[in-house]
């Protein structure tokens, strides 16, 4: 009886284990093999295949072979890959270019649990780097490739606007309070400091002008009476070891017998100890994105801008705009005209146009939308969007209708190299992306979100996100750090 009991037991942690892996109804697998490419390519064949059939997944498995005719394909398959004649075998350009590595011999594994599917695919002649991971992945399933990690700050938070990290800093604007930004320490949750703008420089755009400092003191009263603060921040930036604050001043200046509030946009630049070191006044218009879209690098700000027609937000060509530090100013100096769009074009309803952001990694750039599947690549001058195959447009389109939730979201996003890194929410899931070109080569989901949470994230390093996980109904924030599993191909580890 107790070896019967022991065997029932063994059994059921048998069956136990296969559910943590791959679900085997779920699963497609995908070896695109080119006869052209290094002996090394091909020779893990066998080994690979071995673990499929130690993990009862070998029936998920198809060859898709190029540049083989269909009536050499069964010689080659057999007397040169030795692939067994129940394995399934396509000779097929259009699918070889779909489950290769930039059109490398390659593995792809696909998991149709979840909706967008999860993939991952490396070149075959990197498997012998990527074995450990390989074999976890095959055994454990795709939550082996990254980890979270989670500590409870003791902030409650009205709302957040704009994170950044700088360096081992998360810097925040509390979207509810405006006046503040919060810095939280990534290593000691229990430290955290408040910035704030002192007077001095807030009158600093008039410092040259102490009758107009009297006079904007005198009538600070106004402000109280109308409920308006004398300063909003906006956004908070780190780009190439320069950090910036972007604030809008209200200023309440005495006309005639009455009294006019001035908005004005101010950059603030910051040291390393978060003091405020200089300002510049932006003089623009008022359809530039600066709230959002903001990339300084030395004496050059980059924005967007949009149009704003018949109550209705308008996708504006002359999207990119360009300006330049004169003495204590920000002022225009170019306009890059654009392509529009698709979802522009076949969306009536732009209400998400302006939630743009410009990132920013080494020379690459690029512009990319809170709640639209494309972005553009500012040094290739093109709009790409996320690969349709995993993120089709019934996917990816937000209504903005007030009783629908928002169901896609794009967290961060970043160019590194010639590749597209990206975090994506759709419904509650949180999956981290790697695209090149139009292409996915990896689509893992991270994070569930729970109710009323929202995840802000920056990138830490290239195996490393941070961020918080603000839950806007009771304020509630939390420390999270991903740690993402390194996939090595013959270009950067994924």
């Amino acid at each position: 009886m107790k070896r019967i009991i022991i065997y029932i037991l063994l059994q059921q942690l048998a069956f136990f284990t296969l559910g943590l892996g791959l679900n085997n109804k779920k699963a497609e697998i995908y070896i695109a093999i080119k006869p052209s490419d290094c002996i090394s390519c091909t020779a893990p064949i066998q080994e690979i295949l071995n673990e499929f059939r130690k993990n009862q997944l070998l029936d998920k498995v198809t060859f898709v072979i190029k540049d083989v005719p269909e009536k050499a394909l069964h010689k080659y398959t057999s007397e040169v890959l030795r692939i067994p004649k129940d394995i399934k075998v396509i000779a097929s350009e259009e699918l070889f270019s779909l489950y290769s590595y930039k059109y490398a011999s390659a593995i792809s594994i696909i998991d149709k649990t979840t909706h967008p599917h999860q993939r991952i695919s490396f070149p075959l002649s990197y498997y012998f780097y990527n074995k450990l991971i390989f074999s976890n992945l095959i055994t454990s399933g795709f939550n082996i490739l990254s980890s979270v990690e989670k500590s409870e700050l003791g902030l409650i938070l009205g709302a957040v606007r704009m994170l950044t990290l700088v360096n081992d800093t998360l810097l925040l604007v509390n979207d509810r309070i405006f006046n503040s930004i919060q810095a939280i320490s990534t290593n000691n949750v229990n430290f955290s400091t408040t910035l704030k703008l002192d007077s001095t420089w807030y009158y600093a755009p008039f410092s040259n002008d102490i009758k107009k400092i009297e006079e904007i003191r005198g009538s600070q009263f106004v402000l109280d009476k109308v409920s308006y603060p004398k300063y909003h921040f906006k956004g908070i930036y780190y780009n190439k070891d320069l950090i910036t604050a972007l604030a809008t001043c209200y200023y309440p200046i005495p006309f005639g017998k009455d009294y006019n509030i001035f908005p004005t946009k101010i950059i603030f630049t910051l040291d390393s100890t978060l003091k405020i070191t200089n300002y510049y006044r932006l003089r623009a218009d008022n359809y530039i994105n600066i709230n959002n879209a903001f990339l300084l690098e030395g004496n050059k700000l980059l924005t967007t801008s949009y149009k704003y027609e018949n109550n209705h937000f308008k996708f504006n060509n002359d999207f990119l705009c360009s300006f330049k530090i004169s003495a204590d100013s920000v002022v225009h100096d170019n306009t890059i005209v654009v392509d529009t769009p698709n979802f522009a074009k076949t969306n009536n309803n732009l209400a998400g146009l302006l939630l743009n952001h410009i990132s920013g990694h080494g020379n690459n750039k690029l512009v990319w939308f809170n709640y639209y599947p494309e972005f553009y690549d500012i040094s290739e001058e093109k709009w790409v969007r996320l690969d349709t195959l995993y993120f089709p447009n019934d996917l990816t389109q937000n209504t903005f209708n007030v009783n629908e939730p928002i169901k896609f979201k794009v967290i961060c996003a970043w160019k590194v190299e010639n590749h597209y890194k990206l975090v994506v929410q759709v419904g509650k899931d949180n999956y981290h992306i790697l695209q090149s070109g139009n292409q996915i080569y990896y689509n893992s989901k991270i994070y569930t979100l729970k109710e009323y949470s929202e995840l802000h994230l920056d990138r830490n390093s290239k195996n490393e996100l941070v961020g918080i996980v603000h839950n806007r109904k009771t304020g509630e924030t939390k420390l999270v750090k991903f740690k993402l599993a390194e996939i090595k191909t013959f270009q950067l580890g994924l």
